[in-house]
């Protein structure tokens, strides 16, 4: 209520300068419209540090910055009578729009290289706009070319700000973001209004100076109050829609290069040249965003595949990981007729430990221990995987049974000499290690592979723990595996 109150006393200051002070009723007008919009922007640039989404708050500052840049150049050439300062006032008014439609171009997962690619497409669509208002803007008042180009312009440029807006608003995830674009929504609307009341339905002679400055207060006094309120709307919006969101974020990196494209094309008539340097950039423009955008997808879906293979606790490769490692190691493994070998790995008394020293402890044992087996398994092609609960597998490419084992003894000597305490009778966490090496009886079948380690790892479990079998089967037979105890 206190920001209604001080909004309608604007309004009513606005208008009694215009009533009581007719003579000076213009240049007073022009100020209101100068310092209004500045405090939408100062309201803008203090949401941006309170609460945030800084980047949309900051852009939505920087564009009312441009507007009341624009009247305050408006006032001076109509106090000094500087009519050619009303080219650049003109322009200025046009770019005040391109910070917010960087904003509304810019993905809301937008990374930083995306977001300057866009900056930078944003001030070449701005510099074309300054060329274009300029050529109308120039030519003679009694030419009515000038003044329908130019309100055309104004109209499509806001009507795009008020359509985006709402676009974002209705789809964005994120419920600052939400409430920045719903915020802006609501104030694109009603400066689209106005806008296009002043431009297309009051008379051309009434000017600054009248009643009718006072609404060009409203969407401004709007923003400012909105900016200022900390209350949030987001409850009464449904969640967004998935596809809506894919869309989105589809099409929002051609909204800039389209609209380059659009502008180049008005120019065309008047500057050719310009028209094609600007055609030139929207297009490298948007191959550059094009493919920083595919190498940042790249990136994260290599991410997402390490993520999805990679045992949350330990941080070596998870079962998935395993089995598809396993499968593809067998059947390459048969095809060429090279050596594979697995060990099977399970930590010692592990159900006590958990047991008398905690599951923290015990996490944090199954951690070192993966660490440590990570750290002795160097080879480019072997694989170190948590194959679940306590027990580890570690796939050994081109690696015999007998060269296995001895590599097998090297990690059982491994983690003993960490000397990680266990509770009694084991004074250190020990680890049982079965090994099995693919024979082409197993047919280049992983389950035959895996049930020869396992039987081997329960076999070193059988015979007290803390050591290595390995089982050799006679090849094209089947006979009972001959188990060998190491350390």
């Amino acid at each position: 209520m206190p920001v209604f109150l001080l909004a309608v006393s604007i309004l009513l200051v606005h208008g009694l300068l215009i009533g009581f002070f007719p003579a000076q009723g213009q240049y007073l007008s022009l100020l209101m419209l100068t310092l209004l919009p500045a405090t939408a922007g100062l309201s803008s640039l203090w949401r941006a540090r309170a609460h945030g989404p800084l980047h949309e708050w900051r852009a939505l500052s920087l564009g009312m910055a441009l507007w009341s840049a624009a009247m305050a150049v408006h006032l001076v050439s109509t106090r000094y009578d500087a009519a050619w300062l009303d080219v650049a006032s003109l322009a200025l008014f046009v770019l005040y729009g391109v910070p917010l439609t960087f904003v509304l171009a810019t993905p809301e997962s937008g990374r930083s290289s995306e977001r300057v690619i866009d900056g930078v497409l944003a001030l070449g669509l701005g510099a074309l706009f300054a060329v274009h208002t300029q050529a109308f803007a120039t030519l003679p008042k009694s030419d009515p070319r000038g003044i329908l180009s130019l309100q055309l312009l104004f109209d499509i440029e806001n009507f795009y700000i008020l359509l985006f807006s709402f676009i974002r608003w209705r789809s964005s995830r994120d419920p600052r973001l939400r409430e920045f674009f719903w915020r802006l929504t609501q104030f694109s609307f009603v400066y689209f209004l106005t806008a296009f009341y002043i431009n297309h339905l009051e008379s051309e002679s009434a000017g600054y100076g009248s009643y009718s400055d006072l609404l060009i207060d409203v969407p401004f006094l709007l923003l400012a109050a909105s900016a200022l309120r900390r209350g949030s709307h987001d409850d009464e919006v449904p969640e967004p829609n998935r596809r809506l969101v894919r869309i989105v974020a589809a099409v929002s990196p051609l909204v800039l290069p389209l609209s380059l494209l659009a502008t180049s094309a008005l120019l065309a008539g008047q500057h050719l040249r310009l028209a094609i340097v600007g055609f030139a950039f929207a297009i490298v423009g948007y191959g550059s965003r094009s493919v920083v955008t595919q190498v940042h997808s790249s990136e994260t879906q290599e991410q997402l595949d390490e993520l999805a293979h990679t045992d949350a606790l330990t941080g070596v490769a998870n079962r998935r990981r395993f089995d598809e490692e396993i499968r593809r190691q067998c059947r390459n493994a048969f095809q060429s007729g090279q050596n594979l070998s697995l060990l099977m790995i399970d930590i010692d008394h592990f159900k006590r430990l958990n047991d008398a020293m905690g599951h923290q402890m015990g996490d944090r044992r199954l951690r070192e221990v993966a660490k440590e087996l990570a750290a002795l398994s160097r080879r480019s092609g072997d694989l170190v995987a948590r194959y679940g609960g306590e027990e580890f597998a570690v796939i050994l490419r081109t690696a015999s049974g007998e060269a296995a084992a001895q590599f097998a003894e090297r990690l059982r000597s491994g983690i003993e000499r960490l000397r990680l305490d266990a509770p009694p009778p084991a004074s250190n966490v020990t680890i049982s290690v079965g090994v099995s090496c693919l024979h082409p009886a197993m047919k280049g079948e992983p389950a035959a592979l895996i049930a020869d380690a396992d039987a081997c790892l329960y076999e070193a479990k059988r015979r007290g723990r803390n050591c290595v079998a390995f089982g050799s089967q006679i090849v094209g037979g089947l006979t009972p595996p001959v188990f060998k105890q190491l350390g």
